[in-house]
């Protein structure tokens, strides 16, 4: 009861305003999260792609030393 007596003497007009600030702090927020996840992933791609890139390397050298 005593909410319902509160939300009777809250003004909600400033909602009208501040609704579209708080839409586009959301949407900006959720996309940052989204480009830092996606950034994440390609760098741990490169990361991981380079180390196998080096382990393959260093198999060809093992191989090129055991046969003469």
């Amino acid at each position: 009861m005593l909410i319902l007596k509160l939300a009777e003497i809250i003004d909600w007009s400033w909602w009208i305003v501040c609704l579209p600030l708080y839409l586009t702090f959301a949407i900006v927020i959720v996309l940052m999260i989204f480009a830092g996840g996606v950034g994440t992933l390609f760098t741990f791609g490169k990361i991981f792609r380079e180390r196998a890139r080096f382990k393959r390397a260093m198999k060809t050298l093992e191989k090129d030393d055991i046969d003469p």
